[in-house]
């Protein structure tokens, strides 16, 4: 007989109950169950109906959750409890450059580096995104004058883009001659229609394009990575995608050596975990040996339950989340709600922070061209029930809306979620009055906050529980910070 990990999860809805039916980790199917349901475990009689193989199977485990488990648990659940796995710690060198992973930490000139950035994809209004434009964007004089005081105001330290900029004129702007420098993941886009990564001669072209970019931008201060891909997981065929990983680890390998023992750290970008870390997938640690962290593009919702917990049993790579957060419009009451989007950024951030290297926030500004005409904020999108209105509208993203203003930039005008992730931003964890280190005044400062809510500098500081109000089970959280620098 064989073996098969079997899960049904579900939610209530108006008139019955929505169910999804995931076999093996991956999503299979939906129904909705018109009427009221019992859900107890006299009800839920496993074998009885055909999401089950019509009762035959054998059950050798059985385990109920008391929330709806998002796709990526489901997925880490069926690795893990398949054994599909196998954690193991690179085997590369510390880099001896400016950039480094140490014992699964980030450092950055030598102090730990807690990245707090956003996804930086500027493109005008009216302009679609050929690679030409997208380009433009990030070498307009013009544009990089608008946004590095807004930037700087969110208090980022990194940027990530999903293309090479045109030239070094961005990284210079940010980089700043290393005074409050920002920093930048810079992506390199890998296609996926009409390439074969079985085939040598058809990723040849990509593969040197890729040696260009490492060897145009590996010298510069500011950069910070080298982003591979993004969500091609998702996007690719079956047949293809354990080639396409083994490919990233081609790519990590090359930008290895071209830049010597002074390397930059490789991330590949992922649509959650799905079909990573297992061997299944040719995505497990042993067989990527070369790269050196995991970009997670992860939507949790209002909690993540278990997630980061299975990542860990799952990879012994660093986790970065490259893709955080919800949109701005409220398309149950066709509206903004931007205290709503702030207080998802603001508590999907607070769980990043203390599981992961950060995180770029999605997105920096609204982009305007990915529904219907780039000229409308129009108002297109998928359904999601990972969103308090069920609905992600993809061009109201950004922390930042933008307006049109003739033939100068966009205008830039920050929502409530800016200023919210800013004051996140601005202090690392314990860290309450932002000098760079958790010393006794901040201790002080933490016991003025206990019983208050987790807003402000308050939770930003010492929200180490993520529950919403500062309470002594933070305590631990605080003293294990104490007399050590706050990260950058």
């Amino acid at each position: 007989m064989q073996w098969r990990h079997v899960v049904a999860t579900w939610r209530d809805a108006a008139g019955g109950t929505d169910l999804w039916l995931f076999l093996d980790g991956q999503y299979v199917g939906y129904a909705f169950l018109e009427g009221a349901s019992n859900r107890t475990a006299l009800t839920l009689r496993l074998g009885a109906t055909g999401y089950y193989g019509g009762g035959e199977v054998l059950v050798d485990e059985l385990r109920f959750f008391d929330w709806n488990l998002h796709d990526g648990e489901v997925y880490a659940e069926y690795v893990v409890s398949a054994n599909r796995h196998r954690p193991q710690p690179s085997s590369q060198p510390v880099s001896t450059g400016p950039v480094r992973i140490v014992d699964g930490r980030l450092d950055v000139e030598g102090r730990p580096f807690t990245v707090r950035g956003a996804c930086y994809s500027p493109l005008p209004i009216g302009v679609g995104p050929t690679s030409a434009a997208a380009q433009q964007m990030y070498g307009d004089p013009a544009v990089i004058a608008r946004d590095l005081p807004l930037l700087h105001g969110l208090h980022a330290n990194t940027i990530r883009t999903y293309i090479p900029p045109p030239d070094t004129a961005l990284l210079d702007a940010l980089y700043n001659g290393g005074t409050d420098p920002i920093y930048a993941i810079l992506g390199f886009w890998i296609p996926w229609d009409g390439v074969d990564f079985s085939n040598p001669a058809s990723t040849a072209p990509i593969e040197a394009d890729f040696v260009a970019f490492v060897n145009r931008f590996k010298d510069h201060p500011g950069l910070l990575a080298w982003g591979l891909g993004n969500e091609v997981n998702i996007n690719i065929s079956a047949g293809q995608r354990p080639y396409f990983f083994v490919f990233c680890d081609r790519l990590a390998q090359i930008a290895h050596a071209l830049e010597g023992a002074a390397y930059h750290p490789t991330v590949i970008v992922n649509a959650f975990n799905v079909y990573a870390g297992t061997m299944d997938e040719w995505s497990d640690d042993v067989s990527l040996p070369n790269v050196d962290m995991w970009g997670q593009n992860l939507y949790a919702g209002w909690d993540p339950h278990c997630y980061y917990a299975y990542w860990r049993q799952i990879s012994a790579k660093p986790l970065l989340v490259t893709e955080f957060g919800i949109d701005a419009w409220d398309n149950a009451h066709n509206q903004e709600y931007p205290a709503t989007q702030a207080a998802y950024d603001v508590r999907q951030w607070r769980y990043i922070e203390q599981n992961a290297l950060g995180g770029t926030v999605f997105e920096y500004c609204d982009e305007w061209w990915k529904d219907t005409s780039p000229t409308t904020h129009d108002f297109g999108g998928y359904g999601t029930h990972w969103h308090p209105d069920g609905y992600s509208n993809e061009e109201w993203w950004g922390l930042l809306a933008v307006s049109d203003n003739g033939a100068g930039p966009d205008i830039a005008t920050p929502r409530q979620a800016y200023f919210d992730l800013a004051v996140e931003y601005a202090h690392a964890p314990g860290d309450y009055d932002a000098d760079g280190d958790v010393d006794l005044a901040d201790f002080a400062a933490f016991q003025r906050c206990l019983g208050q809510p987790a807003e402000g500098a308050c939770g930003s500081a010492f929200e180490f529980r993520v529950d919403g109000v500062i309470a002594t089970t933070d305590l631990p959280g605080v003293v294990g910070y104490l007399a050590g620098p706050a990260s950058n």
